[in-house]
């Protein structure tokens, strides 16, 4: 475990770690990383093929909402979102990219 001192932020220590770099050989030189990613994914899309059955039927209850009631809604959440990002964090790490 590092110690954080000074400026050092969580983030400059894992840059300063070796990762494996994208490339040609990736797979060979690096097998249990990329036999990993391809686990993750075997394991996600199942979860969220179950995820998106499961939510269907609020989805299609969003939808039956009268134009007139969503459009408003979804301006006013999206103005919502655009004022927060425009706000000055307090660690100044941005959330926009």
């Amino acid at each position: 475990m590092h110690s954080l001192a000074g400026n050092q932020s969580p983030v400059t220590l894992l840059k300063l770690s070796p990762t494996p770099a994208p490339g040609p050989l990736f797979i060979t030189q690096h097998p249990s990383v990329a036999y990993g990613i391809y686990a993750a994914y075997l394991l996600a899309h199942p979860i969220m093929v179950l995820i998106y059955a499961l939510s269907v039927r609020f989805f299609m209850r969003v939808v039956a909402v009268n134009k007139p009631i969503l459009i408003p809604a979804v301006l006013v959440l999206c103005a919502m979102n655009e004022s927060r990002d425009h706000q000055p964090r307090k660690n100044g790490i941005s959330s926009t990219i």
